[in-house]
């Protein structure tokens, strides 16, 4: 249920670099329904893992992907006239740049990988 609260603004964790890639994916799930969770099952990873064992369980409606409501937000913000304001840098920030590097880089070290390979299973058992 959507709230029915006064807003003046709206502010999303993510760069404006992101509406673009919400155009893009609205069209190309209107050219294929399902082409986006596709490529996020396929792209590797603990949330290609995520997405993969969500779809699995039957009594659970793992919702859309992706997730449609921050674009409505927007949308509706825009439509409004309220100010949208776009929590992280982009990606030609110096600082930002620097700290991306540093992240990607931990998340790339050998023994993080090595972490990664039997991650399937684990996550298996769990569930």
């Amino acid at each position: 249920m959507r709230p029915r609260e006064a807003w003046h603004g709206l502010a999303i964790l993510e760069s404006p670099d992101v509406v673009d890639m919400w155009v893009q994916e609205e069209i190309d799930e209107a050219e294929s329904a399902g082409i986006n969770l596709t490529h996020g099952l396929i792209s590797g990873g603990s949330f290609a893992i995520y997405l993969d064992e969500v779809t699995l369980l039957e009594d659970v409606t793992s919702g859309r992907y992706p997730d449609p409501e921050p674009r409505r937000l927007h949308r509706n913000a825009l439509r409004h006239e309220r100010p949208v304001y776009f929590i992280e840098p982009t990606a030609d920030d110096d600082q930002w740049y620097e700290h991306l590097t540093l992240e990607a880089k931990a998340a790339s070290h050998w023994k993080k990988l090595l972490g990664l390979i039997s991650l399937g299973g684990k996550w298996r058992k769990r569930v």
